[in-house]
């Protein structure tokens, strides 16, 4: 009977620790399952942050290339406009010196006028 007994207690030990055992393997399971769903989740997150980020690269690639043509744009124009400055300055000295050449042969013409 005591045999009996001892076996019944070792048999019942058994069964709790046997669904402890279940109870913490199920336990893990859960956890194992919420952490992959965290992760599939982070990976998600991950995609659309780098689809996010290259879409932005995108754009102010497009920006930066746009903001190169507008300054190689004015840069022309500012040489252009420069061109016609000095052009501009080219014509106006020569104005003046045929101002000046006039000017003297008018001058010349006057003493002479004034001499007859």
């Amino acid at each position: 009977a005591e045999v009996t007994r001892q076996l019944t207690s070792t048999e019942e030990l058994a069964a709790q620790h046997g669904t402890s055992l279940e109870a913490a393997v199920s336990n893990e399971e859960q956890q194992s399952s919420k952490h992959n769903a965290e992760v599939l989740e982070l990976e998600a997150s991950l995609r659309q942050a780098a689809s996010s980020s290259s879409a932005e690269i995108s754009r102010l690639s497009q920006q930066l290339r746009d903001s190169e043509r507008e300054a190689q744009e004015k840069h022309e124009a500012l040489r252009f406009a420069e061109e016609g400055l000095e052009q501009g300055t080219l014509e106006s000295s020569q104005l003046r010196a045929r101002l000046a050449n006039v000017t003297g042969q008018l001058t010349s013409a006057e003493e002479l006028a004034a001499q007859h």
